[in-house]
């Protein structure tokens, strides 16, 4: 029986090993656990929530958030600001501040 599961072992191992690369072979890295680390790396990264998403945004695409320049940067701010999951959810309306003499 020892003799038996052995070499069953090493079958499935030798399995494993020839369909490593195989297209239909599942990633070792699952697509969940990416978009976790990714979406950790933005809350902790330091800067305005603005800020945060767009690193987030630019790491689903695959850009590298600290490549880009002061004005690319700005730019693409600019263009997520048009979009309804860059506003805020909390209504700011009637909270101008009053300007005391």
């Amino acid at each position: 029986m020892i003799l038996y599961s052995f070499y069953f072992a090493k079958f499935i191992s030798t399995i494993r090993e020839n369909h490593k690369t195989d297209r239909t072979t599942a990633d070792t890295v699952s697509p969940a656990a990416d978009a976790q680390k990714q979406l950790q790396d933005a809350l902790d990264f330091e800067g305005s929530d603005e800020e945060k998403k767009v690193r987030m945004y630019l790491n689903s695409l695959g850009i590298d958030y600290d490549s880009l320049t002061k004005e690319e940067l700005v730019t693409q701010i600019n263009i997520l600001k048009k979009s309804k999951h860059m506003k805020s959810p909390y209504s700011q309306r009637g909270k101008t501040k009053k300007k005391h003499k």
